[in-house]
């Protein structure tokens, strides 16, 4: 009996071996020895099958070859055929104009040098295919972006050329500038103290090099946030060439400017003269210390801010009073000896200021009443007004009627107001403020810890914010969306009654004059503080008992109530709004009880 095996379905041809029987099963379970003849003729059965297999394993072997072989060129022919189709590519019949702008989301932000290592996007996309290298190389805009932290530069010396690259290939594009001096993990000072994150006090050689590089492209700078130790605005005559005392010159185009050094310094340290002097196109400046002998382009600046507290209200007065396109400033004022009389006659007008941040800083003995500025100043298009105080400070009296006063004068339409309660004697004054304020929708109440501070925040206060058609007087606010209410209490201060809190935001779910417009939503409510006192955990127990009634009151809102334990989350939604709380520790004793509720 033969056995044919067909090898090819075209030809037809055939492997053909002979098939013995296979012997019986109980031949090999029994203890039968086969005799010499059968002996024989099984030995030459065993040559016939060898024979067989090794035919089986030529045949196996022809066409295993002929499968890889078909296999080879069939791939030869997958990529032979992928490599046409993206001629076809989508890719490929994009404009180069919009590739390019696809490039600039990838590389943004673009050079970036910091703990997390060496990222440069822009690079990248260059070294992927001569079409794309073609198209990043001639679009300057995606080599525009550095952000360097120095503190690096002497750990990967390589940081140099891929600045000049950079530098080179941006072209005639405006340039944006991060640069720092950090330490870098693993660095230690004298004594072996970690100092990771901490501003560098000198940087080496090469990082001087990278800030020469910078400052020869200086006429294209657009944007510039500096972050260096201050020697080396003091020492910079002693490692760069003249063009940082011919910074940018006639040309420059920065429009927006950081400088930060982490300390004061003497006026008479000018080396960073250049960086402002030369900036006729200069209207964002942000700044560490302000000084009236820096030659600030004073007439053009529209948003300022001063980082370090200004203790001469001398040049306060003369920032003020030179700078009359301002927009928005933000500053802080400390105390210190000051003898200026106060206020200033007649007051400086500031035509186009929206928006003022003013925080008066704790500082010496010394007493400078930094509040008399509200009495100095008119703003008619003031719509951001921003108040804060340290916990400490005790403002002097007749601070409400100077603030009063301002805003009266001014005739101004404030709609986003920050108060402290330490500016106010009494209740009265914070409502006879906002009653002056009609259009505000954003209000932050800033709550203390100085002892008259509860005779301001009490429930005459919440009944004259809330809307009842039985209140004692009209409603202020009526244009109020968002509430943020922060408190900073000591044991020996009276916490605000929670309840009255809760009903004022109840009585502004549902206001009765909403469908003409006269009243808003409250859309936003946030309760933030900490309570540095072991009344704290009494007073969240019966924040939670409000809650839960402010909860049972207003089901039909879609409110929600999870309470863990003695930390409470509340979940408020209504019309889109979402009322959140973070879990409050309600901890005696020196803990601050953490308390945030969101609207």
């Amino acid at each position: 009996m033969f056995l044919k095996t067909i090898l090819c379905d075209r030809c037809h041809a055939e492997l053909v071996v002979e098939q013995e029987p296979l012997p019986s099963d109980d031949l090999f379970h029994s203890a039968y020895v086969p005799s010499d003849p059968e002996t024989s003729r099984i030995q030459s059965l065993l040559q016939c099958v060898e024979s067989d297999l090794n035919c089986y394993d030529a045949e196996i072997g022809r066409l295993s070859q002929t499968l890889e072989t078909l296999k080879r060129r069939r791939n030869e022919l997958q990529e032979y055929r992928d490599c046409y189709r993206t001629v076809f590519a989508p890719v490929r019949r994009l404009p180069v104009e919009l590739l390019a702008y696809i490039f600039s989301f990838y590389c943004n932000p673009g050079l970036l040098v910091n703990d997390d290592g060496v990222e440069a996007p822009a690079l990248v996309l260059s070294q992927t295919c001569s079409f794309w290298r073609a198209v990043a190389v001639a679009t300057p805009e995606l080599w525009s972006s550095l952000s360097l932290n120095l503190g690096h530069v002497k750990h990967r010396p390589r940081i140099e050329q891929l600045v000049d690259c950079y530098l080179e290939r941006s072209d005639y594009a405006p340039l944006t500038l991060d640069v720092s001096a950090f330490h870098v993990k693993g660095d230690a000072d004298f004594y072996g103290q970690d100092v990771h994150g901490q501003l560098i006090h000198d940087l080496p050689l090469n990082a001087w090099s990278v800030i020469q590089s910078l400052l020869d492209k200086s006429h294209r700078w657009l944007t510039a946030s500096f972050n260096l130790p201050a020697h080396v605005f003091c020492r910079a005559e002693e490692y760069l060439a003249d063009t940082w005392l011919s910074f940018g010159g006639s040309q420059s185009i920065l429009h927006s400017l950081t400088l930060d050094w982490k300390k004061d310094f003497s006026p008479g340290f000018n080396y960073l003269y250049p960086l402002l002097q030369h900036a006729p196109e200069l209207r964002d400046l942000q700044i560490r210390k302000f000084d009236k002998s820096y030659p600030l382009p004073c007439q053009w600046v529209r948003r300022l801010q001063i980082f370090s507290p200004v203790s001469q209200s001398s040049d306060l007065f003369s920032l003020l009073h030179h700078c009359p396109s301002l927009r928005e400033i933000s500053f802080s004022t400390e105390r210190t000896k000051d003898n200026i009389d106060f206020p200033v006659s007649p007051p400086i007008i500031l035509p186009e200021l929206h928006s003022l941040t003013y925080a008066f800083m704790t500082g010496h003995h010394y007493y400078f009443d930094g509040s008399k500025l509200l009495s100095s100043i008119t703003l008619p298009c003031l719509t951001t007004l921003l108040l804060t105080s340290g916990d400490d400070w005790a403002l002097g009296e007749g601070v409400f009627e100077e603030l009063r006063d301002m805003i009266q004068r001014s005739v101004c339409h404030i709609q986003v107001l920050g108060l402290p309660c330490s500016l106010f004697a009494s209740d009265q004054e914070l409502i006879e403020t906002l009653s002056l304020t009609p259009a505000v929708s954003d209000f932050r109440l800033q709550i203390g810890s100085q002892y008259r501070e509860h005779r301001v925040v009490s429930r005459n206060l919440f009944q004259r914010l809330s809307f009842h058609q039985t209140s004692i007087g009209p409603c202020i606010l009526p244009q109020l969306k968002r509430f943020h209410l922060t408190m900073n209490a000591s044991p020996t201060r009276r916490l605000p009654n929670f309840e009255d809190i809760s009903t004022m935001i109840h009585s502004r779910l549902s206001p009765p004059g909403f469908s003409d417009g006269k009243l808003e939503k409250l859309a936003w409510f946030k309760l933030s503080g900490q309570l540095y006192c072991t009344e704290g955990r009494e007073w969240i127990q019966s924040l939670h008992a409000a809650v839960g009634k402010l909860v049972c009151g207003l089901g039909r809102h879609g409110v929600r109530l999870d309470l863990d334990g003695v930390h409470a989350t509340l979940l408020l939604t209504t019309d889109g709004g979402r009322m959140a709380g973070r879990r409050g520790s309600v901890d005696g004793g020196t803990t601050p009880n953490q308390l945030d509720v969101s609207a």
